[in-house]
């Protein structure tokens, strides 16, 4: 199977993606791995595909019930329920092949690579670099945001915050919090990610600030100086309801970045790798395999914003200095 990188093991052929695939459900639901059918996977992931987007799945309601029942979780907790249906459609994606049919931070690192990269040009090879990831779906996203970001700086430090979370609060670096007031204090972080967050927060305000609003300014405090937000979205007129188009969406985000103090607004379109398979070749190829990206999903884009300080940034690479994250 090859040594073990970053917290991945090598794999190589479509049978060992698919063994992982099934391995994954089979330790999610507590079932053995010869009761986890590939072609039961797929269809699962067909019909939950299918109901996302409010259409009937092609498949018989016998189908339809047995993986359902077999695959969907029975647990009370709807946020355990959520996760495992998660990383049930990503191990779907091993199985099946091809576009990946799940975003989540790995399928969208080539985006995050480029940033990432760009920030070498400040912090160097500095061990204090300091990332935060805020919201994850999944204990395999979070694996894959610290394997990213470790990928570029080897020291970094991780962080990961979600107001919720079962099986990634196994993650190394998880806290509880919300990125409505993060617990962290002020000029703590070289970096911070989101993925497919902004459309989750419409919806009521908090005191006299919008959910938008707040998290922007959550975000410029706890950002060092030429500290850079990343963020990989999706379904941006989702995130202030009907009647926003795309470009206008875009617009009140950059204004609202503006007005929080966030400087070099920068909106380009976003990269995912071609396949979940591709993905997980590069990170246990040492980083070596060459990527095979495609352009994401036609809504989707990615948005970077710094926070500068008003006067010149002239500082050497080796001046630069990230206070250490205190939790509030």
């Amino acid at each position: 199977m090859g040594k073990e990188t970053a917290g991945f093991t090598a794999i190589i052929t479509q049978d060992e993606f698919t063994r992982l695939g099934c391995n994954r459900i089979a330790g999610l639901l507590g079932l053995p791995q010869k009761e986890v059918i590939p072609n039961e996977v797929i269809q699962f992931s067909t019909v939950v595909y299918a109901l996302q987007i409010g259409m009937v799945p092609l498949i018989s309601p016998a189908i339809f019930r047995r993986v359902t029942d077999k695959y969907a979780g029975n647990s009370d907790d709807n946020r355990l329920n959520e996760e495992r249906c998660q990383a049930i459609l990503q191990a779907a994606d091993l199985i099946r092949g091809g576009l990946p049919g799940f975003t989540s931070y790995g399928i969208s690192f080539p985006s995050y690579k480029q940033e990432l990269e760009k920030q070498k040009e400040t912090w160097g090879e500095a061990e204090s670099y300091k990332s935060l990831l805020i919201g994850a779906s999944t204990k395999d996203t979070t694996d894959e945001y610290t394997a990213g970001v470790r990928s570029i700086f080897p020291k970094a430090q991780t962080y990961i915050i979600d107001v919720e979370g079962r099986e990634t609060t196994k993650a190394q670096g998880f806290l509880f919090g919300s990125g409505l007031s993060i617990p962290f204090s002020d000029n703590s972080f070289s970096s911070i990610h989101t993925n497919c967050l902004l459309p989750k927060l419409k919806g009521k305000n908090i005191g006299n600030k919008t959910k938008l609003e707040q998290l922007f300014a959550e975000m410029y405090r706890v950002l060092s100086d030429q500290g850079q937000l990343i963020m990989f979205e999706d379904g941006m007129p989702d995130a202030y309801g009907d009647g926003y188009s795309f470009q206008k969406a875009i617009e009140q985000i950059e204004g609202l970045l503006k007005q929080q103090g966030f400087k070099k607004f920068a909106l380009q379109t976003a990269e995912i790798f071609s396949s979940r398979q591709d993905m997980l070749r590069y990170f246990r190829s040492n980083h070596n395999e060459e990527i095979n990206s495609v352009c994401g999903p036609t809504d989707s884009f990615l948005i970077t914003a710094t926070k500068q300080s008003p006067f010149d940034y002239t500082k050497k690479k080796s001046d630069k200095k990230a206070v250490e994250p205190i939790l509030l």
